[in-house]
């Protein structure tokens, strides 16, 4: 029912859509993070799903799908860090700048992403 769907939205959806408001958004970078975050995850999960239907022998192996899901996530995670990090030098030369979010912050905006994208990848069977 309607109901439903809309009880289920605001509970998978509500923790973090408040944190994204209250914290990610006093700082455009911290939005850009949370953005970021959000494309890398699914861009990970789109590569280990197609690894996944690639490898047909995989499929029956439970346990090795997930050690290279996993590994997926963290690769990207990896290179997504990179990516800011060496981002962040070049936009720090040009604009003289020194000052960075703590790392607290931009990890917290990077798990927002990720929450997000993931609640909505979650929802979307219940539809």
């Amino acid at each position: 029912t309607l109901a439903a769907f809309f009880g289920q939205v605001f509970l998978l959806g509500g923790p973090t859509a408040a944190v994204f408001c209250l914290v990610c958004t006093t700082d455009p970078r911290l939005v850009l993070f949370s953005i970021g975050g959000a494309f890398w995850w699914a861009l990970s999960a789109l590569v280990a799903s197609t690894w996944w239907y690639a490898i047909a022998p995989m499929q029956r192996y439970p346990a090795f799908t997930i050690g290279f899901a996993v590994a997926f996530q963290e690769l990207f995670r990896w290179g997504f860090v990179s990516l800011v990090t060496w981002f962040e030098k070049r936009v720090n030369m040009l604009t003289g700048k020194k000052e960075l979010p703590s790392v607290v912050l931009l990890g917290l905006a990077s798990g927002v992403g990720t929450a997000a994208i993931y609640a909505c990848v979650e929802i979307v069977p219940v539809l």
